[in-house]
């Protein structure tokens, strides 16, 4: 071949790996925070669907806090989980507990349930509603979901934290840092 022409092989490997570069498909990348939270939207949901359970969002619970409305917040964690960052005056029932009774509520409140993302809490809320013959709610996202809205969380002392526990580190992902 000419030195002037240029072999077809090599000019088409070039476009090939320009498009890839373009498209960012020639290796592994990280997600990026939008996408990260439109995956975990999409898993919140899911796991509303799966469950059965009635759904409040933080956006609501922010609001009928707001309106000092009787609220019972039950966290559905575990005693580790909930140390780190939990919502501010929930009672922690763990699904072992549930299991054996449920807790003494008062009738007039709203009861909510949450979890890490909406699963456990999913499950306790509908096993919740059956006992207690009245309607109860899971927060859509869990603690992730309030979190990320900038629901305030408090540590063991009940004091402001900036964290919580993500359960997992495919969990933890999800959350948005407060810095």
């Amino acid at each position: 071949m000419p030195a002037t022409q240029k072999d077809p092989r090599r000019r088409a490997g070039g476009a090939v790996v320009v498009v890839l570069l373009l498209c960012g498909c020639g290796g592994e990348r990280s997600p990026g925070r939008e996408q990260l939270q439109e995956e975990f939207r999409r898993l919140a949901e899911g796991f509303d669907r799966e469950t059965g359970a009635r759904r409040i969002s933080a956006a609501e619970l922010k609001g009928r806090l707001r309106q000092e409305q009787a609220i019972v917040l039950v966290d559905t964690r575990e005693r580790p989980e909930f140390d780190v960052g939990h919502l501010r005056g929930a009672i922690l029932l763990p699904p072992a507990q549930l299991a054996d009774r449920p807790p003494e509520l008062p009738e007039d409140a709203l009861v909510v349930t949450y979890c890490t993302a909406g699963y456990r809490s999913g499950l306790a809320s509908v096993e919740l509603e059956r006992r207690l013959g009245r309607n109860v709610y899971s927060l859509t996202g869990g603690i992730i979901g309030w979190f990320n809205s900038g629901g305030p969380i408090v540590d063991k002392q009940e004091r402001t934290a900036d964290q919580i526990h993500a359960y997992s580190d495919e969990w933890k992902k999800y959350v948005i840092e407060r810095r």
